[in-house]
């Protein structure tokens, strides 16, 4: 099944698209402050973003990839990017999420995420997914626990070119 077009409230999330190259590099993969607890090292210009979602829009079409960019319904600006995708190493359901700087504290990386583990557990059948934070980004656990995850051991998260390595908070999620 291709990623559909979800609505919440406040926020449009629809599958990326060749043309979200510029909003998703200003937005998010060039800003430190948000890439800073993630696995990807902020992006030193556009060709990088463009190379992210050239890779990320050729999973996009299997069954165990499923990712949106969030926008606001009133100004369809981009608020963040996130998805589930099956991990590779656990085979498990992830749940992971980027929220533009801007749009911090305002409950919109909470009301994504609903949605997109709305669909997976209604649509999709999915019923265990897994998702990491940073010791240090307190408030994506807080967004973690509102949706229901549990914490199940501490790991690391290394950025994906090796240049550092953090400590983190796996949890976990069983949908009934």
């Amino acid at each position: 099944m291709l990623t559909p077009v979800l609505e919440t409230e406040r926020l449009i999330l629809r599958p990326p698209a060749a043309g979200d190259e510029k909003p998703l590099f200003e937005a998010i993969f060039r800003d430190g402050d948000v890439c800073r607890y993630t696995g990807y090292s902020p992006h030193r210009d556009i060709g990088e973003t463009e190379r992210f979602l050239r890779d990320e829009l050729a999973r996009i079409s299997r069954d165990d990839h499923y990712i949106w960019c969030y926008e606001q319904k009133t100004e369809g600006e981009l608020v963040g990017f996130g998805g589930v995708m099956r991990s590779p190493v656990r085979g498990r359901f992830e749940l992971g999420f980027f929220t533009a700087k801007r749009f911090w504290g305002r409950g919109y990386t909470q009301e994504a995420a609903e949605a997109m583990l709305r669909f997976a557990s209604e649509t999709l059948g999915i019923r265990e997914f897994t998702a990491k934070h940073a010791v240090g980004n307190t408030a994506s656990g807080w967004v973690l626990k509102a949706l229901g995850f549990g914490f199940r051991r501490r790991t690391t998260i290394t950025k994906l070119n090796g240049s550092r390595s953090f400590d983190a908070m796996e949890y976990g999620l069983r949908i009934k």
